[in-house]
């Protein structure tokens, strides 16, 4: 589980340095942050699974729009 929300604040910081929006890359994040968070405060309670039901949504709109977005690189013409 914290190896996953470490996998997930990697992707924002890398969505940071290629310079997607900070929506995306918040997004990207708010998994790391709520399940990581919630697992090191209570790791044997439910909390951590509910939070990932409102985490993920947020999370799948921030990899769309990072893939969407081309962020600094140039397109050819």
């Amino acid at each position: 589980m914290l190896g996953g929300s470490a996998a997930s604040l990697a992707a924002a910081v890398w969505s940071r340095l290629r310079g997607h929006p900070h929506w995306a890359t918040a997004c990207v994040a708010a998994p790391a942050i709520m399940v990581g968070g919630i697992s090191l405060l209570m790791p044997y309670n439910l909390a951590r699974h509910l939070v990932v039901l409102v985490a993920l949504p947020g999370a799948l709109a921030g990899v769309i729009g990072g893939l969407t977005d081309r962020g600094y690189r140039r397109t050819r013409r």
